[in-house]
């Protein structure tokens, strides 16, 4: 016999199921969308260091921001990791 808590109880898991998943695609879209420019950053920097040198910015600065970039990819693809439902 159907318990009314039971199905009360139901519902909400399935709720929270939903707000699950949509927290995920978030998390999961918020964090592509980010890792797309920092790559395009970290290029340029690159790319572009002995010129930014010749212009008078210091090397470490240029490796703080390559670092610091490469810190927050990090980040994107834990993040990514734990959203994937795949894995």
């Amino acid at each position: 016999m159907h318990n009314q808590g039971d199905s009360q109880q139901k519902r909400r898991d399935v709720i929270r199921g939903d707000d699950m998943t949509s927290c995920q695609e978030k998390a999961t879209a918020a964090a592509h969308a980010l890792r797309d420019p920092m790559t395009a950053i970290k290029i340029l920097v690159q790319r572009n260091q002995e010129e930014f040198k010749q212009q008078g910015m210091p090397n470490e600065d240029l490796q703080i921001i390559v670092d610091e970039i490469r810190r927050m990819e990090g980040l994107l693809a834990t993040i990514l990791e734990n959203t994937n439902p795949s894995v």
